[in-house]
């Protein structure tokens, strides 16, 4: 049920029924290559550099693209025969609920993939968002699966095709299910021996048998599309449906709590409140608006923490300016983890803990936002800043293939592998002047190119006086010039391209054993990222209840529902961009 995307050279390829339904999606031409049965075979085909939009494309039309990857050159296929095919293999399905990249995410909402089960007369319900880190799972009441739905939003719904699953849920879903078919008879020791593989035997045994079949959805869903890596996972966190206050979809759009009844955010409870400084921040804050919760202790601690803010400006500016800084360490960790290393992700999470270390300085004077890690995982987090802050450069790009993401004075062999990159540098470039003084043509050029490597350019006016000089063999000609080599460029090329390469290999090195300690400390950073977005949270409440002169309610076990001077937050912050008369506050 995925568009193939298959790799031939600087393209994706799509073929037959997949190219027919891209080329409508994307607007391109479809062409045709060859014939099967005596017809022509449809194709369309976009450049491997600039894929991502067209993927994104697709993904947003609620469509999967399995990604089918040249495994090896084809100099290296040709080495097992001369007509041998370059091996491919799908190295992953995207699917909407399995989005990694950057481009294809709403940086400010989660994106996750949720798993509906049916067992024993009992619904489950099994979330994840692979981008962020966030693994739940959850027991449901047959009359509370939509208003559970609608509260988390998942991008992509999959559930087993079964008789009493399609039946209860494809009716009235606003969203397109996967419909998985079922391979062997469901039991619990099944499931156990599939999810222990990933998971501790002894934490599974505390789930029941239905909420071990929905986390086996997810688990067989994600190793089928080559998304799985569990091994960096703790067990899914069980939440306690009735702990979250059951809003139902109309009750839920009526208040506008994520968007107004015009589609708009910012008239809405979210847009109105999200003054969040951190992308980490923002998406917790619409998890928790959209989850109120019933427990009166759990609201009551909150409440403790948004006036340890709201009592101090001080702080709360401080805190508010560094997370404002902080890259959004959820997604570059996640990415490092599936998608493998990357100078960028490093040296974001490089800027997030140098950052959470400086904020946990700021807030020691606080009463109820104690955020410090383990001793021995502070010092874990420690060590990874000391390694990325010596070795990754500021302006670490996303690709590898240029180098220059280590810096100097790192690793010795790989700075002598440099200063002779450099030297050879400066030798070509004081051969290129004994030249021009040789031959006296001013306009005699250093180039370079991936075909000819460094070569000599003139206006093919010159061709005759550069042939008479013995040193000069002709290498290519064009419209307008003449392209020479020489010897001693020859053997100072071999030099410089020597130790580009071996300059590359060594930084390649590096960056896969700094990967290595980052991903050896994957549950801390995950851990210091939820850190960074609850503190974002309370700052940012104590913030905007002192900026709007809002009070804090008094919460209890009682009927009572008792108002005065009640403000309505929304319909004030829409008065006031209107430019209306004040409100007028309510008892």
């Amino acid at each position: 049920d995925s568009l193939l995307f298959f790799r031939m050279g600087d393209f994706y390829e799509l073929f037959f029924s997949d190219a027919e339904i891209a080329s409508k999606k994307l607007q391109i031409i479809l062409t045709k290559r060859g014939q099967h049965k005596g017809k022509d075979i449809p194709m369309c085909g976009v450049p491997f550099h600039s894929a991502e939009g067209y993927i994104k494309t697709l993904l947003d039309h609620n469509l999967k693209v399995a990604i089918c990857e040249q495994l090896e050159t084809p100099i290296e296929a040709k080495k097992r025969g001369y007509k041998a095919i370059v091996k491919r293999d799908v190295v992953r399905v995207i699917t909407p609920g399995t989005k990694l990249e950057e481009s294809f995410l709403v940086q400010k909402e989660n994106n996750i993939l949720m798993a509906v089960f049916f067992f024993e007369n009992v619904w489950t319900a099994c979330w994840i968002d692979i981008s962020t880190g966030l693994f739940k799972s959850a027991k449901i009441e047959e009359s509370d699966i939509f208003s559970m739905i609608d509260q988390i939003s998942p991008n992509e719904i999959i559930s087993y095709k079964r008789e009493h699953e399609m039946r209860v849920l494809k009716e009235r879903l606003p969203i397109e299910i996967t419909w998985l078919e079922i391979n062997k008879i469901f039991s619990r020791d099944t499931s156990l021996d599939i999810l222990s593989s990933f998971f501790e035997l002894n934490d599974l045994l505390d789930f029941e048998t239905s909420q071990l079949g929905s986390m086996y959805l997810i688990v067989e869903y994600l190793q089928k599309n080559k998304n799985l890596f569990f091994e960096h996972y703790d067990i899914p966190e069980t939440v306690d449906l009735s702990y979250v206050l059951a809003v139902d979809p109309s009750t839920r759009k009526n208040l506008e709590i994520n968007i107004s009844l015009d589609g708009e955010k910012k008239d809405s409870l979210l847009g109105v409140i999200d003054k969040t400084c951190s992308l980490m921040g923002s998406r917790l804050l619409k998890r928790r608006l959209n989850a109120p919760s019933t427990q009166k202790d759990q609201i009551l601690k909150w409440q403790k923490k948004v006036t340890d803010f709201y009592n101090d400006n001080l702080i709360t500016d401080r805190v508010r300016s560094l997370v404002s800084k902080i890259p959004d360490t959820e997604r570059s960790l996640s990415r490092l983890i599936r998608l493998g290393p990357n100078p960028k992700d490093l040296y974001s999470l490089k800027t997030g803990i140098e950052l959470y270390l400086l904020i946990m300085d700021e807030i020691q004077q606080l009463k109820h936002n104690e955020i410090s890690l383990e001793k021995s995982s502070e010092k874990k987090i420690k060590d990874i800043l000391r390694e990325l802050d010596l070795s990754i450069e500021d302006e670490a790009p996303i690709v590898t293939k240029e180098g220059g993401f280590i810096k100097e004075n790192y690793n010795k062999e790989l700075d002598d592998i440099r200063f002779l990159e450099k030297r050879s540098k400066a030798d070509l470039l004081d051969l290129q002047a004994k030249y021009l003084q040789e031959t006296g043509i001013k306009s005699l050029k250093l180039k370079y190119n991936n075909v000819l490597g460094y070569f000599f350019e003139t206006p093919i006016s010159y061709r005759d006086k550069l042939q008479k000089v013995d040193e000069f063999f002709h290498k290519q000609t064009t419209a307008n010039t003449i392209r020479m080599k020489t010897i001693a460029l020859d053997k100072i090329e071999k030099t410089v391209l020597y130790a580009r390469s071996s300059a590359l290999d060594i930084e390649l090195k590096i960056l896969h054993e700094l990967h290595q300690k980052v991903l050896d400390s994957t549950r801390i950073i995950m851990k210091m990222s939820k850190n960074i977005s609850l503190l974002d949270i309370y700052s940012t409440l104590g913030f905007i209840a002192k900026e709007k002169g809002w009070c804090c309610p008094t919460v209890d076990h009682s009927k009572d529902f008792i108002i005065k001077d009640g403000r309505h937050s929304v319909v004030e912050n829409t008065i006031r961009k209107k430019s209306l008369n004040p409100f007028v506050p309510n008892d």
